[in-house]
């Protein structure tokens, strides 16, 4: 991906320019958010978790909770929030389905009774160690997970609630991202909270490429969608990404989604039809979509329309369904030079020649670059200086690609160099800022402590080695990481520090800054 900065508000490009190797964040603005509570309607709140989204009724007596974020810290935050709207007790919490980001929070509500379905409770025990398996495939740093607090009500198909004369209605009404998932519907409000199963602002999300569940040619996943768009909600909260309101914005959302799927399936099962192999039907699959993907409201941020190509491949094939995962469906982000041009790349050339050579490469073709600088650490495993280099180049790489799910395999990457770099060297700047900042992207999705980001960070950043880039960078995901111990001053403090002469703007770009992923 070429190193290109869009901007939603105008004037930002000297921000843009200053952030410079935090460019993909900015070009993904809007993904996250500022971790607080958003009042949609009367008694209808959201809270946008960095990663995760929490829905919030409040009752004529009491505070029901749909979905709690990570981890119980991170819950933590979720009911000061609650707590400064209203002093009304939290006495229910209801899971929309199984996946860490939506159930780790739990334990933070001890007096309330967990509801979710049948399956949700057998998963949240059985498949628990998907968790990490999440993390490993999408390289993010992990110290550990706490243990998950499991429903203690269960049901299946459909439950009513009956709380303070208020009728809830708790359904499982289709198959999507994965097979427990439910939606909870306050039908006087006209109010619906639909976890992962619809996506709001951004290309969904149809599986991860570890299971063989998501989306899947049984038409569950476009009947639900389908039933939602039947009931004529006036508010959707996602598990992700901005709620919907409006009538007409909800149905055209669902609307739109419904197509999409039917054309996926169509595209991808046209090909298998004509034996097409993979790499040339995901081509002429995205092809003849490309004006999908094209849309704002479609944007490739987390997923690709690629990604979701080779998971309705795995769904439709003879001899892919029902096989297990999809992961190895998937061409390595980055390219492995074969050993003719590799040959021909190092001819020639060894020790520093060899470096000098990787080096010139870095901008016109970063794989073979770093399989240049493999080839020197070969011969020089010790070079702490050449691994940081490495994780520096690594983690410009995922600066420079998009979509997350792609810039992911940088970052695992960069995270390696960096921690090889750092047992060779304690201390390096360089390996210290890229660790850091690996660091604190898998706390901020993970919901853990930023106490080692920190450190790190602040060490690099008082080092003389790194430019004025590079310490930008690092102040960026400072800030950040105040920002997820719920250290507002802080975090506010660091980005107005990050906008140089420009902080007489603060009052316009410090909330900007805040929903940077």
């Amino acid at each position: 991906m070429n190193l290109e900065i869009t901007f939603d508000l105008p004037g930002l490009l000297v921000i843009g320019l200053a952030l410079g190797s935090a460019g993909v964040w900015w070009r993904l603005g809007g993904v996250s958010a500022d971790m607080r509570l958003h009042q949609l309607a009367p008694d209808v709140y959201v809270y946008r978790g960095f990663f995760s989204n929490s829905a919030v009724f409040v009752l004529p007596r009491s505070v029901v909770v749909i979905d709690t974020q990570t981890t119980p810290e991170v819950a933590l935050r979720l009911r000061r929030q609650i707590a400064a709207v209203t002093d009304k007790p939290i006495l229910h919490v209801i899971n929309t389905h199984y996946h860490g980001d939506h159930v780790g929070g739990n334990g933070a509500f001890p007096e309330a009774t967990v509801i979710a379905p049948e399956e949700t409770a057998r998963f949240v025990v059985e498949r628990d160690g998907e968790r990490a398996e999440y993390c490993h495939t999408f390289g993010l740093h992990l110290q550990g997970m706490p243990p998950v607090r499991g429903p203690d009500r269960t049901f299946r198909g459909e439950m009513e609630l009956e709380i303070d004369g208020e009728k809830l209605v708790i359904a499982q009404i289709g198959r999507n991202e994965t097979p427990d998932a439910c939606v909870v519907r306050w039908p006087s409000r006209g109010v619906v909270a639909v976890g992962d199963g619809v996506a709001t602002d951004q290309y969904p999300w149809l599986g991860v490429p570890f299971l063989d569940e998501g989306f899947q040619d049984d038409g569950q996943w476009l009947g639900y969608l389908r039933t939602i768009r039947g009931w004529r909600p006036s508010v959707l909260i996602p598990g992700h990404g901005r709620p919907l309101v409006g009538e007409r914005t909800v149905a055209s959302r669902l609307k739109l989604l419904e197509e999409l799927l039917e054309a996926l399936l169509r595209e991808v099962r046209l090909e298998i039809g004509r034996k097409t192999l993979l790499p040339e039907l995901v081509l002429r699959v995205d092809r003849r979509l490309r004006h999908y993907r094209l849309r704002p409201e479609l944007a490739e941020r987390v997923v690709s329309q690629r990604f979701a190509i080779f998971r309705a491949y795995n769904s439709l094939h003879p001899d892919r369904r029902g096989k297990g995962w999809w992961h190895e469906l998937r061409p390595p982000v980055i390219r492995v030079p074969d050993a003719a041009e590799l040959a021909a790349a190092t001819a020639g050339a060894e020790g520093g020649a060899l470096l000098q050579r990787a080096r010139r490469f870095v901008r016109k073709d970063r794989p073979l670059a770093l399989a240049l600088l493999a080839k020197y650490l070969e011969k020089n495993p010790d070079d702490a200086e050449v691994w940081a280099e490495r994780a520096e180049i690594e983690m410009a790489g995922a600066i420079r690609t998009r979509p997350i799910v792609d810039a992911s395999e940088y970052i695992a990457a960069a995270g390696r160099s960096a921690t090889r770099a750092l047992q060779l060297r304690p201390g390096q700047p360089l390996a210290s800022l890229n660790q850091g900042i690996v660091e604190v992207w898998g706390a901020l999705v993970t919901g853990q402590a930023m106490d080692r980001a920190l450190e790190r960070l602040e060490a690099a950043l008082a080092a003389p080695e790194l430019t004025w880039l590079q310490r930008l960078r690092g102040r960026f995901f400072l800030a950040k990481a105040h920002q997820a111990e719920g250290r507002d001053a802080a975090s506010d403090e660091s980005f107005r520090a990050l906008l140089g002469p420009l902080r007489f703007l603060d009052r316009l770009l410090l909330p900007r800054l805040r929903t940077l992923p």
